[in-house]
């Protein structure tokens, strides 16, 4: 008999040592596993928040290109103005954030050299575009602003600096 449980308790042991074996390596897999899938879904959290603002981009023109056409056509000139500016202000920050990222926006910029040629070379020219958008929506205000502004000439860029804005040119108060 004493054999035998000898025998039952080495047995036991090396099923209990085989058990502990197996729920570890069943807790290091599922480590792992919540791991890699962490890791990813943090990279699609940011693909998918730079695709977001990419499509709001899109709305975004949409909006610019209909207040300039209401511009020429329209009774409340200061709203239309003032929606302008704000559609602009949000068109301009979003295509900063998405060239030289933002990390409020949770933008990581330019990051491949494909990326770098839709923005930057033919024959898309998304920056220039976004720019030539940008300076018919300055013009636009600039129309809109007080004389000694419309006077100075060079749309928005003519208008930086705190004396500018102080004066109210394009209509912003504060200086960047």
């Amino acid at each position: 008999m004493g054999q035998h449980r000898k025998a039952l308790k080495r047995n036991l042991t090396g099923f209990v040592a085989a058990y502990v074996l197996a729920l570890s390596l069943i807790a290091v897999m599922t480590g792992a596993s919540h791991w890699i899938a962490a890791t990813v879904t943090a990279s699609q959290v940011d693909a998918a928040n730079e695709i977001d603002i990419s499509g709001g981009q899109q709305m975004l023109s949409q909006r610019i290109a209909l207040l300039l056409t209401e511009l020429a056509d329209t009774e409340d000139r200061q709203t239309t103005l003032a929606d302008l500016r704000t559609a602009r202000d949000q068109f301009r920050a979003a295509h900063l954030g998405l060239i030289n990222g933002d990390p409020v926006m949770r933008l990581n910029g330019v990051s491949s050299k494909e990326l770098g040629a839709i923005y930057f070379y033919e024959p898309h020219l998304v920056n220039q575009r976004a720019e030539a958008l940008i300076f018919a929506a300055d013009r636009a205000l600039l129309s809109g602003a007080p004389a000694a502004c419309r006077n100075s000439g060079g749309g928005y860029f003519a208008c930086q600096g705190p004396s500018a804005h102080r004066a109210g040119c394009c209509g912003e108060t504060t200086g960047t």
